[in-house]
C-alpha cells in the first residue's frame, strides 16, 4: 500500500495511525487534524525530510519484517506470470 502514496502520506500514516485507530478514533482524528492545521506536522515532516528521513526509513525497514508483509510478499509472488 505504501508504494501508492507520497512519502509525506506514508510518514503521516506510519507515525499517526496508532494514535487514531482505537476506541477514541474521532477524538484522535481531531487531535491529528490540529497538528496538521497548526503546522506541527509540517514542521516535524520537514525536519525528518532534511535529516534524510531516518525515522521513515526505520519504519519502512521494520514493517518489512512484519508477518503480514511476509505473507503478502509470498502471495504476490504466486501471481506473477512467468
Amino acid at each position: 500500500m505504501w508504494n501508492a502514496v507520497s512519502n509525506t502520506a506514508e510518514y503521516g500514516g506510519r507515525t499517526r495511525s496508532s494514535k487514531i485507530i482505537d476506541q477514541h478514533v474521532v477524538d484522535n482524528m481531531r487531535e491529528v487534524l490540529k497538528e496538521v492545521q497548526n503546522g506541527n506536522f509540517a514542521e516535524e515532516w520537514m525536519n525528518e525530510y532534511h535529516k534524510g528521513i531516518p525515522n521513515l526509513g526505520k519504519m519502512r525497514s521494520d514493517s518489512q519484517k512484519e508477518t503480514l508483509e511476509q505473507v503478502g510478499k509470498e502471495l504476490r509472488s504466486m501471481f506473477v506470470r512467468k
